[in-house]
């Protein structure tokens, strides 16, 4: 685009509006599991101490700060939300914006939308069964099909079939990892984490 054409958006309407129906879905999703929705500041006094992360940062005068100061925007809410939780808050979600420095390409910007949440007491495989639910509950059907078609044979018939199941942590035996197993995220299929 240029010239006159400079003022228009670069989304479309039907993006815009299936971004809002998954936007939807995931405050239902979190809200029937009793999670507590949360926001956390985009600027903070330092930077990420992620050495993988650049952070962006940004000029502030004013009150405070009558010689300027330098705020950093969040490449994560992480910090802040631990925060949180070491202050008792009990499970708790965040969906925000975040900048990180150097990231840009087809599928990267410096700014984006992040979902993080955190699950006190859940296991390894609860956690895993309930981004299992998010994605089912969101993308519909078996969401593994969007992601290259695996399957997810590792639910039982129960939860393959409800749909929407926030509570999948709730009154389980808790599964351990045997530590004298490797882990190995990026080989082991959804089926091998269920063993």
């Amino acid at each position: 685009m240029s010239g006159a054409d400079d003022w228009r958006p670069t989304a479309r309407l039907d993006v815009l509006a299936a971004r809002a129906r998954v936007l939807a879905a995931i405050r239902g999703f979190f809200a029937e599991a009793g999670v507590l929705e949360v926001e956390t500041p985009a600027l903070s006094f330092a930077g990420s101490t992620d050495p993988a992360l650049a952070s962006l940062s940004t000029r502030y005068t004013g009150p405070g700060a009558p010689l300027g100061a330098t705020l950093w925007l969040q490449t994560s809410p992480e910090f802040a939300m631990k925060r949180l939780l070491a202050a008792g808050s009990g499970p708790i979600w965040q969906l925000c914006r975040v900048f990180r420095d150097g990231e840009r390409g087809r599928r990267h910007n410096p700014e984006f939308s992040l979902l993080e949440w955190y699950r006190p007491g859940f296991s390894m495989h609860d956690l895993i069964d309930e981004v299992v639910a998010l994605l089912r509950c969101v993308l519909g059907g078996n969401p593994f099909q969007a992601f290259g078609g695996r399957n997810d044979q590792c639910l039982d018939d129960t939860q393959r079939n409800s749909g929407c199941r926030p509570d999948i942590g709730r009154n389980r035996r808790e599964r351990r990892v045997d530590p004298s197993q490797p882990l190995d995220i990026h080989s082991q299929t959804i089926e091998e984490y269920a063993r």
